[in-house]
C-alpha cells in the first residue's frame, strides 16, 4: 500500500502531479490547505493494477462517522503507538495542539513516513495507528478516507481528516506559518516564493519520476523492464544530484540549512529505506560517493537526523516486505 510499506522498490503507489488545492476546513486557524499537495495514485507496475503499495487518498475529507467509530475503539487507542511526545511543540495553533492527533499509516510505508517526518520536525504530538495489510480495508480507514481508502490519513483532534502525504505536510507547514509558532529556521519551505515553487516542483519530480522507477526495479514483470528501471532510477538520481547542488547552497540539506531538513528532504528521504533495500536485494549501488557524492553525503546526514531515526524503518524490514510482494506478484528475480 502506499502507506502500507516504505519498502524500497516495492510500492505500486506513486504520487501524481502537484495540484493546487485550497480546501476550506472550518477553523479560522486552519482555513486552507495550500497548493503543493501531490496525489499518490495507484500506478500499474508493469501492467498490474497495483504493486502492493496502496497510494494515499487524494482528498481532504470531512470525517463524520469515523469520529464515532474511533471513539468506540478504545482498545485500538490503547494499542496505538504514541509518538512525537518528547519533542518541544513548535506550533501553537489550537487546531494542532488541542488534543493528540492520530495518523493512520504503516511502519513500512514511505508515504506515511513522509507525513510522520513533517509532524516530528514540527514537534507535533501524534499517535500512529497501524493499518493492517491485506485486501480488506478497515472500517476506520474507509470512514476516514472514503474517496480512495488509502493511507496515510491525519485525524485531527476534532475528528476531521486530511489525506495524502504531501497535503498533510503542507497542512502542517501552513498551520505553523499561520500560527506564528514556527521560527524561520524550522519551516519546511523557504520564504522566497520562487524557491518554494522550485522545492514543490522537484517534489513532484521525485514522486512522478524517481519513485516509479525505483519501484519497478523490484516489481516490474520482466527482466528487461527491471533493467530499464535501473537505468531510469540512476538518471533520476543524477538529476537530483544537480538539484541538491542548486538548492542546498552548500548546506547539509536540500532546505539550504545545516540543522533542519525541509520539504525536499522529506520528499526524497522517505524513500531511503526503499532505496537501500533495493540496493541490497539486487546488488546495486544507486547512491554512492563515486557517482552521486552530494546525495551520498546528504543521505547519511538525513538518516542520522533524530526525526529520521524515529520514523524510518530498518532496511531488513523493507527487504522482507519487498520479497513478500515479489512472491505475491510472481516476480522472479535471478
Amino acid at each position: 500500500m502506499d502507506g502500507a510499506a516504505a519498502a524500497p522498490c516495492c510500492s505500486a503507489g506513486c504520487l501524481g502531479r502537484l495540484a493546487a488545492a485550497e480546501s476550506r476546513i472550518g477553523d479560522a486557524e486552519t482555513e486552507s490547505i495550500a497548493a503543493g499537495g501531490v496525489r499518490d495514485e495507484e500506478r500499474n507496475c508493469g501492467g498490474r493494477g497495483g504493486s502492493g503499495w496502496e497510494s494515499e487518498s487524494g482528498a481532504l475529507s470531512v470525517l463524520g462517522r469515523a469520529r464515532e467509530l474511533l471513539k468506540s475503539q478504545e482498545e485500538e487507542r490503547r494499542g496505538a503507538q504514541h509518538v512525537g511526545t518528547s519533542r518541544p511543540a513548535c506550533i501553537s495553533s489550537s487546531s494542532m495542539t488541542a488534543g493528540t492527533m492520530r495518523l493512520l499509516g504503516g511502519e513500512v510505508s514511505p508515504f506515511a513516513a513522509r507525513a510522520r517526518l513533517a509532524l516530528e520536525l514540527r514537534g507535533v504530538a501524534y499517535e500512529l495507528l497501524d493499518e493492517p495489510l491485506g485486501p480488506k480495508k478497515s472500517d476506520r480507514l474507509l470512514a476516514a478516507n472514503p474517496v480512495y481508502g488509502k493511507i496515510p490519513v491525519l485525524l485531527l483532534p476534532d475528528g476531521r481528516a486530511i489525506c495524502e502525504s504531501a497535503v498533510i505536510v503542507q497542512y502542517v507547514e501552513d498551520v505553523a506559518r499561520g500560527s506564528g509558532g514556527a521560527e524561520a529556521g524550522g519551516l519546511l519551505l523557504p520564504d522566497d516564493p520562487y524557491e518554494r515553487a522550485m522545492h514543490r516542483f522537484w517534489t513532484v519530480f521525485i514522486d512522478d519520476k524517481f519513485w516509479p522507477a525505483l519501484d519497478a526495479v523490484s516489481l516490474a514483470p520482466t527482466a528487461d523492464a527491471r533493467a530499464q528501471a535501473v537505468v531510469d532510477t540512476r538518471a533520476a538520481l543524477n538529476r537530483l544530484e544537480e538539484v541538491f547542488k542548486d538548492r542546498s547552497n552548500g548546506a547539509a540539506f536540500f532546505s539550504g540549512r545545516d540543522a533542519a531538513p525541509g520539504l525536499l528532504d522529506l520528499a526524497l528521504g522517505c524513500f531511503l529505506p526503499a532505496l537501500r533495500a533495493c540496493e541490497r536485494l539486487h546488488g546495486l549501488s544507486l547512491i554512492d560517493a563515486s557517482t552521486t557524492p552530494l546525495l551520498d553525503g546528504w543521505s547519511r546526514r538525513f538518516a542520522a537526523h533524530p526525526a529520521a531515526k524515529r520514523v524510518l524503518p530498518d532496511t531488513d524490514k523493507v527487504v522482507q516486505f519487498t520479497r513478500f510482494l515479489q512472491e505475491k506478484f510472481g516476480v522472479h528475480v535471478s
